[in-house]
């Protein structure tokens, strides 16, 4: 008979400390993706854009902004574990993220949607009266992201960090460079980290 009450207790002193162990795994994760991120986004200083870290919203957090003259950048990084056999590879179709065939769990685009009209509309707009152009983008540090479909004109960028500066270049010229200082002005309010 106590067996049968002691077995219990003991599956859950032993589920709880592997469930904070796959916790703290995942935030270490997370935490050295932003790093490598942060670091990655210091080069394109040196390019005239203007970096942001940890812009504080309405109860979220926009991990980096870039300012320049080819518009504003939201970027939320996002750090899954690679799969232990073959590539690990994320399709977007312009609807959909999928890694590795799979869905996933969090609405990745609806929230980067949200900080990018946050941005624009709420902050730049309210505080200058002009409309910046705001794209969103996801950044996946160490994954291939295949793009397919309607990628390219669903209005975000789904991208290994290493593409970000490609797709910059690509850009047309949007910003003059005092709506570039007004909107970094506006911005630095914002950050934790700034670097412009």
């Amino acid at each position: 008979m106590t067996l049968i009450l002691v077995l219990p207790i003991i599956e859950l002193a032993t589920f709880k400390p592997y469930q904070l162990r796959q916790q703290l795994l995942r935030l270490r994760m997370a935490s050295d993706g932003e790093k490598a991120v942060r670091q990655f986004l210091e080069e394109l200083r040196s390019r005239g854009h203007r970096i942001f870290h940890d812009v504080v919203g309405d109860g979220f957090n926009v991990d980096h902004v870039v300012i320049s003259d080819r518009g504003i950048f939201t970027i939320e990084t996002k750090t899954y574990g690679k799969p232990a056999t073959g590539k690990p590879e994320i399709r977007f179709d312009g609807k959909t993220i999928l890694l590795n065939g799979h869905p996933t769990q969090a609405d990745i685009l609806g929230q980067v949607r949200a900080q990018a009209d946050w941005r624009s509309r709420r902050v730049l707009q309210e505080s200058t009266g002009k409309d910046y152009p705001v794209r969103p983008v996801v950044l996946f540090p160490g994954w291939f992201i295949q793009q397919v479909g309607e990628s390219l004109r669903s209005g975000i960028w789904v991208l290994n960090p290493k593409a970000l500066p490609t797709f910059l270049e690509h850009e047309p010229v949007q910003l003059k460079p005092e709506e570039v200082k007004l909107a970094a002005y506006q911005l630095s309010r914002y950050s934790h980290a700034q670097y412009c």
